[in-house]
């Protein structure tokens, strides 16, 4: 096994590899190209023919309350409005719409583009590596404290004993060269 530290979106990925790739993986981190296109192009370049992409992106935040359940109780003790980004800005959320993951992936190259939408549950995040982050790093301590106060009582309807279970739905994107 070898590691390559090397950006997806332009590194010469087959070379790195010595030759084609069967496949290429990735979870939760394709979301944030900056040029999806122009980085799935890349991906499918160093694919041999039939070669497989899969991927792991979030579906809309909507289905997704360990994200928004906590970053909306935030919003007002930190002070700070939430904009959700576009839907063609880089983010956690830019391949949850299915039309643009199959628009997207056929336009780089990628053919039978399947997506299959899965639910799991997951614990609360922190409010320091959520869309709130920003807010958090610039508020006082005081604002701090009473963000983490509300996120608690947003979340208490999905504790179950000492766990909290907040939904969350995912694609798992499979597409062939």
């Amino acid at each position: 096994v070898t590691f390559h530290h090397a950006d997806a979106a332009s590194a010469p990925l087959a070379e790195l590899a010595g030759g084609p790739l069967d496949g290429a993986f990735s979870r939760f981190g394709v979301m944030f190209f900056l040029d999806p296109v122009a980085a799935f192009a890349n991906v499918a370049a160093a694919l041999r023919p039939g070669g497989r992409v899969s991927l792991v992106v979030w579906q809309g935040v909507e289905t997704n309350p360990w994200m928004l359940v906590p970053t909306l109780a935030a919003v007002g003790p930190l002070g700070s409005p939430w904009v959700p980004p576009g839907p063609d800005d880089p983010g956690p959320f830019s391949l949850a719409d299915a039309d643009r993951v199959r628009s997207v992936l056929g336009s780089a190259g990628f053919a039978d583009v399947d997506l299959a939408s899965y639910s799991s549950e997951d614990a609360a995040r922190l409010l320091q590596i959520g869309p709130m982050r920003g807010a958090w790093d610039e508020a006082d301590e005081d604002a701090r404290s009473t963000a983490v106060a509300a996120v608690r009582e947003a979340v208490q309807p999905y504790r179950d004993g000492n766990v909290y279970w907040l939904p969350g739905a995912v694609w798992v994107v499979t597409a062939t060269r």
